[in-house]
C-alpha cells in the first residue's frame, strides 16, 4: 500500500508508544486523545505541536509544526521553517540513535498537509 502524503508530514517506521516515549524523553507533554496522540513542547510565546498516529502497522504518521499560543487554523501557525529545523536538529538525532527509520514526506503549509486536525479530527486521507 502507497500513503500519499505530503509535506512537515513525517512516516516513522515503528510502533506508536516507542514515538511517544521519545517525544516524553525530548520534553514533550504527551495526551492520549482516542486514536491519535497529541504532544506539545513550549518555547517562549510558541510551541510545537506534534500529532501523531499509527496508520498501519509500525508505521506512524506524524504531523509537526509550530504554532503561537493564540493563533487561528493557519494564521500563526509554522509548518515549514521551525518543524523541519526542529525535526532535524532534535527528533531526527534521536531516531537515528534509536536504529529507527523515517520519512519526511511533505505538508510545508496549511493547503499541501494531509492532516488538518481541525476539521478532519486527525484522520489522515490516503
Amino acid at each position: 500500500m502507497k500513503w500519499v502524503i505530503t509535506p512537515m508530514d513525517v512516516l516513522i517506521y515503528t510502533e506508536l508508544p516507542k514515538v511517544v516515549q521519545l517525544l516524553e524523553y525530548l520534553g514533550f507533554r504527551v495526551e492520549h486523545c482516542g486514536n491519535y496522540v497529541s504532544a506539545t513542547l513550549r518555547r517562549g510565546f510558541g510551541r510545537y505541536h506534534a500529532l501523531v498516529t499509527e496508520i498501519d502497522n509500525g508505521v506512524v504518521y506524524m504531523d509537526l509544526h509550530w504554532d503561537w499560543l493564540i493563533h487561528l487554523v493557519f494564521i500563526g501557525v509554522d509548518y515549514n521553517k521551525r518543524p523541519r529545523g526542529f525535526f532535524e536538529k532534535k527528533i531526527a538525532p534521536a531516531l537515528e540513535e534509536a536504529g529507527i527509520k523515517y520519512e519526511i514526506t511533505g505538508g510545508f503549509n496549511w493547503w499541501t498537509r494531509r492532516n488538518k486536525a481541525i476539521l478532519r479530527g486527525m484522520k489522515v486521507p490516503y
